[in-house]
């Protein structure tokens, strides 16, 4: 069957769960290469992609006479390279593997997965769809073909490879898979089953509000009540966190298009810091009505924090229509808009409900929940009522999940057509992530949120345009202290990039901190350019030991308290931490705002000052005139070639590897030629995610390094 991919939303297809790590047979433990095999599965399974892929090349010329270990080192060795995003290698690998072993099921599922990470679903479904006939077990490939039928729409396929996937101990955390079974049966006609609790459908909807409801945390209905002057709603619903992170910036934008409506923001555990907030946005936007509401969410008592809140939105804007008259619009609140949103109802007149849809997407992905427009008919409010009770349910039996305002609006669409007047916009007429101007709304997905790109641009030209460009200090100032893999660890609460990361996964690109020590040995000395709370700075000091020399470079103040706070806690005495920026030569200049949002480590030094820049000073690296360095690492905002070149006369005496942060386009970029100037070859190096790294070499070095691409001049 072929099937329309690029009319899918790829999100789908990039939630396909990666099973990385093959068993490893136990026949193949025994004998001369058992501890070399057993350290490349440890290296993967520890993500160090650079060490498996160059230990498992080098294993090869030794056991090209057994074809089942050659089987299996080249397997490791793909699994590498598909950590590395290296697919055309990782194809190459698994493809050679199986000329070895070519009904190993196990090899057939990770060459499905590499076609999928290609973007050929039709090749990769084959795969899987031979590795399960190789073995019936394998709930990774099942689950795999479970989710792709299901985008298919092929909902008997689907439900049998969904069953299969859960049967053989699979869920993916119970979320596509189980939604792929639901999907499936809930097409098919049967008893619905997976991820949603769908019972509520046949009952009394206003029954079972008013016996829910008073369960959830009260809100007055007198909170919601708008004079009735004509202007329709736009209602908005957040945390404190997305309000200062993302509804300051929509409420802006929707100022800007000149909107005859009301707001009606409703913010769940608001922060102390709120009230002076939206006393200063009213007075930008004083042409539009702004009304609040709150409420206390208990943690976790219902839901996650995101799944309570993305589905409790859809119970009060139910409510927010039963207190009024007006027609009320839902948002988004990280949306920013780019035209009226009153012309989402002005499209449509005469209509109950008008829902931004995408044809071929799933049913948890056919309608946008960032943007439902609802006049208060009798079709729109018994729409409203069905969505609030299917939500209320859920949540009441915590069988609430990610999507479920999705899947609601889906099912009870389903439900009231024959009652209700729908209209349908096209999703990306709706909320483009491409920053399409005709679009009503930009987008982006959540790892996009501090990215530098058009939404995010123009979302800063909205603050600044306000005068509200530091409403991020609106979240107040708290370190945390966390229990890392490399020790104690302070961060800043606010930072949304590499804070969050740290309390989240316990490190901040560990693949860097890898590839890096590698190359290091205790009694080395190391220079952190851009060291930020020492992420970088910390292991590469453990790695150099105590007769080694870290130098870390951080110009922001309050980072630079952080960085001090974790080398001291840590007990690191061989690192020397100096408050400056690197530059081509002694300089003051101005520490900017971070980039993107929360983004503590994107920030840019600066030569002009608005009068609210704090200064810091920059130093050109020769002037440490270094007895020794065999490291240089540079993460400094585009600041890198300014600091190589203050840096000239210690990379001329010392030949170190240098590891420096690339913005700037292939061949054309002036930083690739002024380091190739300084007898150095370069290799990419990075995630899908991450803007990329250059790994340097000096081309008299006798390291060979393998696995990466090589930079082109």
């Amino acid at each position: 069957m072929t099937h329309p991919w690029h009319r899918i939303d790829s999100y789908w297809l990039k939630m396909v769960k990666e099973f990385l790590v093959p068993e490893l047979p136990t026949e193949l433990l025994a004998g001369e290469f058992q501890p070399r095999v057993a350290a490349i599965l440890a290296a993967i399974q520890e993500n160090k992609p650079v060490s498996a892929v160059a230990s498992a090349a080098a294993l090869l010329p030794l056991v090209r006479d057994c074809s089942d270990l050659s089987a299996l080192v080249l397997a490791f060795k793909a699994i590498g390279e598909l950590q590395l995003n290296a697919f055309d290698a990782s194809l190459a690998s698994l493809m050679e593997a199986s000329s070895h072993r070519p009904h190993d099921s196990r090899l057939l599922y990770s060459t499905g997965l590499v076609m999928l990470r290609r973007g050929d679903v039709d090749a990769a479904a084959e795969f899987f769809e031979q590795a399960t006939l190789h073995d019936e077990t394998l709930g990774q490939a099942w689950a795999a073909l479970a989710i792709i039928r299901a985008l298919e729409q092929d909902h008997a396929r689907c439900e049998h490879a969904s069953r299969q996937a859960l049967d053989n101990g699979v869920e993916l955390d119970g979320k596509l898979v189980r939604l792929a079974l639901m999907q499936s049966t809930y097409r098919l006609g049967k008893p619905v089953e997976g991820a949603c609790d769908f019972s509520v459908l046949g009952q009394e909807s206003q029954a079972v509000i008013e016996h829910l409801l008073p369960l959830f945390p009260p809100v007055s209905q007198e909170a919601f009540v708008h004079p009735d002057d004509g202007r329709p709603i736009i209602f908005l619903y957040a945390d404190h966190t997305y309000v200062v992170e993302h509804a300051v910036a929509l409420i802006l934008s929707i100022s800007a298009t000149h909107s005859h409506c009301r707001i009606h923001l409703h913010v769940a555990n608001p922060g102390r810091h709120l009230q002076s907030l939206l006393q200063r946005l009213a007075v930008v936007v004083s042409g539009i009505p702004l009304v609040v509401s709150t409420e206390t969410v208990p943690a976790k008592q219902f839901a996650s924090p995101g799944v309570y809140f993305s589905c409790m939105r859809f119970v009060r804007f139910h409510q927010l229509l039963e207190c009024n008259k007006q027609p009320v619009i839902l948002l988004d609140v990280d949306l920013l808009a780019r035209k009226n949103p009153l012309e989402l109802l002005d499209d449509y007149p005469g209509v109950d409900v008008v829902l931004a849809e995408a044809e071929f997407d799933p049913l948890w992905g056919r309608f946008f929940a960032g943007a439902v427009a609802i006049r208060p008919t009798t079709g729109g409010l018994a729409f409203a009522r069905q969505v609030a009770s299917l939500i209320l349910t859920n949540l009441h039996k915590q069988t609430g999940r990610w999507f479920l305002d999705q899947i609601a609006l889906a099912v009870c669409y389903d439900q009231c057509r024959e009652r209700v007047r729908f209209a349908t916009a096209s999703k990306p007429k709706v909320a483009s992530r491409t920053f399409n101007a005709s679009a009503f709304f930009s987008s982006v997905v959540n790892e996009q949120k501090q990215a530098d790109n058009g939404h995010n641009r123009f979302k800063r030209e909205l603050l600044e345009q306000a005068r509200l460009p530091d409403v991020r200090e609106e979240r107040p100032y708290v370190v945390d202290q966390i229990a890392t893999p490399n020790g104690t660890m302070l961060v800043d609460a606010r930072d949304a990039y590499i804070g969050m990361s740290i309390r989240t996964r316990g490190s901040w690109c560990p693949h860097e901190i890898e590839l890096l020590a590698m190359f290091l040995a205790p009694g080395q000395t190391v220079v952190d350019g851009g060291a930020n709370i020492g992420s970088h700075t910390i292991p590469l000091a453990r790695q150099v030991g105590p007769a080694g020399r870290v130098y870390a470079f951080e110009p922001q103040r309050l980072v630079f308290q952080i960085l001090a706070g974790n080398l001291a806690i840590n007990g690191l005495t061989n690192v020397f931490a100096i408050p400056k920026g690197l530059g081509a030569k002694p300089a003051v200049m101005h520490v900017g705002q971070p980039q993107g949002g929360n983004n503590l480590g994107a920030v840019r030094l600066l030569e002009s000052n608005d009068g609210t820049l704090e200064t810091s000073d920059v130093m050109p690296l020769d002037d440490l005139d270094l007895d020794a360095c065999h490291l240089i690492k540079l993460d400094c905002e585009r600041m890198e070639g300014v600091a190589i070149e203050g840096a000239r006369q210690t990379i001329s005496r010392h030949r170190p590897i240098l590891y420096v942060e690339n913005h700037e386009d292939e061949g054309d970029s002036p930083l690739i030629r002024q380091i190739d100037a300084l007898g150095y070859q370069m290799f990419w190096h990075g995630v899908e995610t991450r803007n990329p790294n250059m790994l340097c070499m000096p081309k008299e070095s006798q390291l060979e390094v393998r696995g990466l691409r090589r930079v082109q001049l």
